[in-house]
C-alpha cells in the first residue's frame, strides 16, 4: 500500500487535490484532459514500486428508492397527508421552539433595526393585557399596513420600513415582532391550496406560502392574515383549511405515517429533515449515506468502483431568505474503503460529531485548533435547530462576527459605528479602514497548516475599496463589493484553498421609522396571489358572506390614550373575512370617557354587503374602598378620590352599594356626587349584621351616564 499526494497545475500554479491511498489497483482520480500533474509519494509499503496507469472512465448513475419515491409522490393527494404534516408541525414546535431560546431568536438585522422593530412591537401591543390579544394585534397590524408585492424584501426591518412584503416578509415581520415583545414564533412553510385537487410532486409546481405560529397563552396558535385566518390552535383544521405544512423555517418535517421521500420540495431536492428527533439530510426519502448514487468502469470495461453520496454543506432557498446546514459523511467503495474521509470538523465544546449524515447542531463547530494556536476562530455556528447563522451579525463571546450566506464566519475588526445590516448584507459606509478577516477554514491553511501559506486577495473593484496584504479594506465608494481570496504558499507555486466575502459599501441613512397605523390597499392580493395558490387557479377572489360582526374589545377603561380596537367579521361557518375585505373610519377621539363608532364600508368583491357600524365604550377609571368603620346601626366608608386635570375627563362622583349577601343580590345603592369626594356614611342599617360593600365611580356624557366596573369586595359587622 502507498499514499501519494497529487497537484494539479492551475494558473501557473499548484493545487493541492489531496490524499490518495493506492491499494491493490482499486483508486482512481478523476481528470480532465489536458491536466497537467503532478505525484509525490508519501509513504510505502509491501513493495518499492509502484505503476500509475491513465484510464478513461465512465460513469454510470442509479438512484436507489427514486423510482419508489417519484412513484408515491406522484399518486398521494396532499390532502390525505396534511393533517399529519400540520400535527408534526407542532410537535416540532414544543420540541425545538417552545423549550428553547430558538423561539425568541432575532436575526438578520442589527441592533438599531432591532431596537426599531420592538419599538414598534411595543405600540402595537399597548394596552393588550394578554399574550393572544398581543399575537392578534401584530398579525393585525401587519395586515394592515404592509402592502402585499411578491418582488419586496424578506427581511423584517425592510419590509417594515418599505411597507411592502410577500407572504414570507409579513411572517417574517410578524415572528421578529412577537420575539421582540416576549412571544415565541415560529413561520411555517408549505402551500395553501385545494389539497383534494393536487399531488405531493404537483405541489413542488407550484409557488409556495407562508404562515405564522406563535405560542400564546399556553398553545400554539396559528396566523395568516394574507388568507385572514387567526388565532387556530386545532391542526387539523389547519389541514382542513389546505395548508399543506412542508416545514418550519428551512427545516422539512415529516409526520407519522408519511413517507419520508415527501419531505423534499420537488424529488430530486435534498431535504435537510427533522425526524424522530435528529436532523439529518435526505434524499429520495433515504439517508444520503444510505443512497448509492453512482458507479465507474473503465475504458476496458471493468469495475472500478460504486460510491456513497459525498455529505456536507447543504442549503435550501425561500424568496431571498437561505437555510445552510453542514452534515457529517464520508465516501467509500463497494468494497467499504475509505475514500473520503470525515468532514474533519468537529463541535468546538467536544461533543462528538454526529454520525453520518446528521447535522451539526447547537454550537460552533470547524477544524479543532492546532496545538500552540492562539484565538481559534471556528467555521460556523448551527443554531438549535441545525440550520447555520447566515446573513446575520452576531455578537457570541464578546466577539463581533458577520456570518456570510452560506454560514461561514467572518471575524470584524471594527468598532461598532463602522458597520449595519441592509437586507441580510454587511453594510459599512465610505472613509473606512478596518478588517473582516477571513473564514476560520482559509485562516487553518494560511496560518496553521502551511507555515509558507499567504493569503492573497483578488478580483475586486479597487475603484471601490482598497485591500491590504492583512485584510484591511479602506472603503472609497458606495456600490457592492466581493473580494476573493487565495491561500498560497509563499513563493506563488501553488495553490491551497480559496473564498470570498460578499458586503455593500453604502453611506444611507436608514429610514426614520414610521410608527403610525396607516392601513394600505390589499384588494388585489387574491388575484396577484392566485398565480401560486392552487386554490384560486382563476384569479378570483374566494368572497365569504359576512354574517357575524364583532370588535376585538368593546370596553376600555380610560387611561388618556387612544383606542383602536380592530374589526372581526366572521362568515356563517366560521371563517373570518380578510382586512381586504373592506375600509373602517374610525370616530375622532377615541380616548376620552364615550362612545365610538366604526363604519364599515365593504369594496372589491364585497361591494355589495354595504355599510355597517360597530361602537365601543371607554369607561371612567374605577376606585376601591380603603377602609369600613364601624358604627350603630350605620358602616363610615372610605375610598381612594379620583382626580384629573381636565375638567372633560373628571368623573361626576361615586355609587356604593351593599348588601348582607356576599353574591350582592338585593343589594342597595348610594350615591356620593362629586370627584373629590373620599368618605361618606351608610345609615339605617341592621345592628350586628355583617355587610358587603363596593364601590365605583361615574361620568356623564352628553344623555348618557358611563360607569366604571365594580372594586374588590369589603366587609365589615355594624355594631
Amino acid at each position: 500500500m502507498a499514499r501519494v499526494d497529487i497537484y494539479k497545475l492551475r494558473d501557473g500554479c499548484l493545487t493541492d487535490l489531496g490524499g490518495l491511498v493506492l491499494d491493490f489497483n482499486r483508486n482512481y482520480q478523476d481528470f480532465k484532459k489536458g491536466d497537467i500533474l503532478y505525484v509525490r509519494c508519501t509513504s510505502w509499503q509491501d513493495a518499492t514500486s509502484y505503476e500509475l496507469s491513465i484510464k478513461k472512465t465512465e460513469e454510470h448513475y442509479y438512484e436507489e428508492n427514486k423510482e419508489h419515491a417519484g412513484t408515491v409522490r406522484s399518486n398521494t393527494k396532499a390532502s390525505t397527508v396534511a393533517n399529519a404534516q400540520a400535527q408534526a408541525v407542532i410537535e416540532y414546535l414544543n420540541a425545538v421552539y417552545k423549550n428553547t431560546d430558538r423561539g425568541l431568536y432575532v436575526g438578520h438585522m442589527d441592533q438599531t433595526d432591532k431596537n426599531v422593530l420592538k419599538k414598534l412591537a411595543q405600540k402595537i401591543t399597548e394596552g393588550c393585557t394578554t399574550e393572544t390579544q398581543k399575537a392578534d394585534a401584530i398579525v393585525r397590524w401587519v395586515g394592515r399596513n404592509i402592502k402585499y408585492d411578491t418582488s419586496a424584501s424578506s427581511y423584517s426591518p425592510q419590509v417594515f420600513y418599505t411597507r411592502t412584503g410577500d407572504c414570507y416578509g409579513d411572517t417574517m415581520l410578524i415572528a421578529d415582532l412577537a420575539r421582540l415583545c416576549g412571544l415565541r414564533a415560529a413561520v411555517a412553510e408549505g402551500w395553501k391550496a385545494d389539497l383534494t385537487r393536487w399531488t405531493i410532486e404537483e405541489l413542488s409546481d407550484i409557488t409556495g406560502h407562508a404562515w405564522n405560529y406563535i405560542y400564546a397563552d399556553g398553545q400554539w396558535r396559528m396566523y395568516d392574515g394574507l388568507w385572514g385566518n387567526y388565532n387556530m390552535t386545532d391542526p387539523s383544521a389547519v389541514a382542513a383549511k389546505g395548508y399543506y405544512s412542508s416545514g418550519v423555517e428551512g427545516i422539512y418535517l415529516i409526520g407519522k405515517g408519511v413517507d419520508s421521500s415527501f419531505a423534499s420540495i420537488s424529488l430530486d431536492a435534498w431535504a435537510q429533515v427533522y425526524q424522530n428527533g435528529e436532523w439529518l439530510l435526505l434524499q429520495y426519502g433515504m439517508p444520503i449515506n444510505a443512497y448509492k448514487r453512482a458507479y465507474w468502469t473503465d475504458d476496458d470495461g471493468e469495475f472500478i468502483r460504486e460510491d456513497e453520496t459525498g455529505v456536507g454543506w447543504s442549503s435550501i432557498r425561500a424568496d431571498d431568505r437561505f437555510y445552510p446546514v453542514f452534515a457529517e459523511g464520508y465516501q467509500e467503495d463497494i468494497n467499504g474503503q475509505l475514500l473520503r474521509g470525515t468532514s474533519g470538523q468537529y463541535y468546538k465544546d467536544g461533543r462528538p460529531r454526529p454520525e453520518n449524515s446528521r447535522l451539526y447542531i447547537n454550537g460552533w463547530f470547524g477544524y479543532p485548533p492546532e496545538e500552540g494556536e492562539e484565538d481559534p476562530v471556528w467555521d460556523s455556528y448551527a443554531g438549535k435547530d441545525g440550520v447555520l447563522y447566515n446573513y446575520t451579525l452576531e455578537n457570541i463571546d464578546g466577539t463581533m462576527y458577520y456570518f456570510g450566506q452560506t454560514g461561514h464566519a467572518f471575524r470584524l475588526n471594527m468598532s461598532p459605528g463602522q458597520y449595519s445590516m441592509t437586507d441580510g448584507v454587511l453594510t459599512v459606509p465610505t472613509g473606512i479602514s478596518g478588517q473582516i478577516l477571513a473564514d476560520r477554514s482559509i485562516q487553518k491553511y494560511a496560518i496553521h497548516k502551511n507555515e509558507n501559506a499567504k493569503i492573497v486577495f483578488r478580483d475586486y473593484d479597487s475603484s471601490l475599496v482598497d485591500v491590504s496584504e492583512d485584510g484591511t479594506i479602506t472603503t472609497k465608494q458606495e456600490g457592492y463589493v466581493t473580494i476573493y481570496y487565495d491561500v498560497v504558499s509563499t513563493d506563488g507555486r501553488y495553490y491551497v484553498s480559496n473564498g470570498s466575502i460578499e458586503f455593500l459599501i453604502s453611506n444611507k441613512a436608514k429610514p426614520t421609522p414610521d410608527y403610525a397605523d396607516r392601513p394600505v390597499d390589499n384588494s388585489s392580493f387574491a388575484a396577484d396571489d392566485s398565480k401560486g395558490n392552487a386554490d384560486n387557479s382563476d384569479g378570483t377572489e374566494k368572497v365569504i358572506a359576512p354574517k357575524t360582526y364583532e370588535l376585538s374589545k368593546e370596553q376600555y377603561v380610560y387611561n388618556g390614550k387612544v383606542k383602536t380596537p380592530e374589526v372581526r367579521i366572521y362568515g356563517k361557518h366560521g371563517d373570518q373575512l380578510p382586512d381586504t375585505a373592506f375600509t373602517v373610519k374610525k370616530a375622532s377621539g377615541r380616548k376620552n370617557v364615550g362612545t365610538y363608532t366604526y363604519k364599515i364600508t365593504f369594496r372589491g368583491a364585497y361591494k355589495k354587503y354595504g355599510i355597517k357600524t360597530l361602537t365601543f365604550e371607554i369607561l371612567p377609571k374605577g376606585t376601591n374602598l380603603t377602609k369600613v368603620g364601624r358604627a350603630k346601626k350605620a358602616l363610615t366608608v372610605k375610598w381612594k378620590k379620583q382626580t384629573a386635570k381636565m375638567p372633560e375627563n373628571r368623573i361626576n362622583g361615586y355609587q356604593i352599594r351593599y348588601s348582607l349577601k356576599s353574591s350582592m343580590k338585593q343589594s342597595k345603592m348610594v350615591r356620593v356626587k362629586g370627584y373629590k369626594k373620599s368618605s361618606a356614611k351608610i345609615r339605617k342599617l341592621q345592628a350586628k349584621k355583617k355587610y358587603y360593600l363596593q364601590i365605583r365611580t361615574y361620568m356623564t356624557v352628553g344623555k348618557k351616564t358611563y360607569y366604571s366596573k365594580w372594586s374588590a369586595k369589603k366587609n365589615a359587622i355594624t355594631k
